[in-house]
């Protein structure tokens, strides 16, 4: 007889199932098949608990997604289900106790674990408490799953696609944890799939499955917190959290300069760039095409700035939405990028004006969605954050002309989003890009 997680049920079921998931790739592609299925038991002898790895074949090419899987007597409260199966009922495993259990054991005994500065390991801790893990939210692109313990508790994140070679999420933070910065929550374990590997055509990659990082209790996200603020007209706590804010985000990109710089290049080919990113945009949404010229003639002056700060590791998708506010302060997360994107170009050294832009422009969208009348107090949070930033001791110059260039090349982009996803929402990035095109 068939194992469950053998069985060409198991395709059918998840061929169904994995469509109707938030953070399914393909929902826009109805050519998107199962190439195959390949279960991997981690560290563990039961029956009932594997990591499913799922080469999906699309438009865009060939994709591995990991699946948690269970088999249970009968589905608890909550759990989403894949299907019947031989034996019992197929669930989503990835806020299941026995799956977290052997994800557990296989980081401790074939991953790495990052000991806590005292030198103990919290994962004892964890295993006690499994029974109350839960997933947080609806995510994008990955699952994270809070972890409790006595001492606050963990986060383990699982990424859905998965990529050869580090992720950024993984080595980023771990890098960041290690070189004593503290306003990234502390990695505690990870671990990478070596069968993933030669389903993404590189046999004997690094291909992590996921990162476990301490818990931040009591945190609110930047963005909901900065919206808040904003609409209740507080404007002293604005231009104090977004100037903490902005040194928080120059320590960050101190630290990833010192752990290593590449050559920035020559002005005029970030020029040209930019220029074939803005002419990808207009050829896209037809509300940028009056402005073509003056976008021209903006991105133009980053010609002027003379020789570019060395490049440098970023955030990659800096926002504030990736920032919690937490009882001591700041702490900055989610360092994927966009999941989607060659993981060569997420892990590009790059200017560390991308990830001040791409922090501005998020204010803007703060104030909008604050619905805020007024625009003195968006520019007081703009500045506040600026001049933040820069009374730290920084590692490279900041350009005024750099950051204006790539705000305006985060608008344009937002623009084409906005009119994909979100028409009623067009203005809000549009605006950025009249302001910019005004003051340059």
């Amino acid at each position: 007889m068939t194992d469950w997680f053998h069985s060409a049920e198991l395709v059918s079921l998840l061929a169904q199932w994995l469509p109707t998931l938030r953070w399914f790739p393909a929902k826009d592609d109805p050519l998107a098949t199962i190439e195959s299925v390949q279960c991997v038991p981690l560290a563990t002898a039961s029956d009932d608990v594997r990591l499913a790895l799922v080469r999906l074949a699309t438009a865009e090419g060939p994709l591995v997604l990991q699946v948690p899987l269970v088999r249970l007597p009968a589905a608890p409260p909550g759990a989403d289900v894949v299907g019947r199966v031989q034996g019992g009922v197929l669930v989503d495993g990835a806020a299941q106790p026995h799956f977290l259990a052997a994800w557990l054991a296989a980081a401790e005994t074939g991953g790495q674990v990052l000991a806590a500065p005292d030198g103990s390991s919290p994962l004892p801790e964890l295993r006690a408490g499994l029974a109350g893990a839960r997933a947080l939210g609806a995510e994008q692109s990955n699952t994270s799953v809070l972890l409790p313990s006595a001492t606050g508790g963990a986060v383990l994140k699982l990424f859905r696609v998965l990529a050869s070679g580090e992720n950024p999420d993984v080595a980023l933070p771990v890098a960041l944890a290690r070189a004593g910065w503290h306003r990234v929550p502390r990695p505690v374990a990870w671990l990478s799939l070596p069968a993933a590997g030669a389903l993404l055509g590189q046999a004997g990659s690094v291909v992590h499955s996921g990162v476990l990082a301490t818990y931040v209790p009591a945190a609110t996200d930047g963005f909901t917190h900065f919206t808040n603020l904003l609409a209740a007209g507080e404007r002293e706590q604005v231009t104090q959290l977004a100037g903490t804010l902005g040194a928080a985000t120059a320590q960050m990109h101190a630290v990833l300069h010192n752990l290593g710089t590449a050559d920035p290049g020559q002005p005029a080919a970030l020029v040209a760039k930019l220029q074939a990113q803005a002419d990808w945009a207009i050829g896209v949404a037809s509300v940028l095409a009056p402005l073509a010229g003056d976008i021209k003639d903006a991105l133009a002056a980053v010609a002027h700035v003379g020789d570019l700060p060395a490049a440098h590791r970023l955030h990659g998708d800096y926002h504030l939405g990736q920032c919690l506010w937490g009882a001591d302060g700041w702490y900055v997360l989610d360092f994927e990028g966009e999941p989607l994107r060659p993981l060569a170009e997420r892990t590009a050294p790059d200017q560390p004006a991308r990830d001040v832009a791409g922090m501005l422009r998020s204010f803007d969208y703060a104030a909008a969605v604050a619905h805020l009348a007024d625009d003195e107090l968006r520019q007081a949070a703009r500045t506040a954050f600026l001049a933040g930033y820069r009374a730290e001791e920084l590692a490279a110059p900041l350009p005024e002309k750099l950051v204006r260039a790539y705000e305006l090349d985060k608008a344009l982009y937002e623009v084409v989003y906005e009119v994909r996803n979100r028409p009623d929402w067009v203005e809000i990035p549009l605006a950025g890009v009249r302001r910019l095109l005004a003051d340059s």
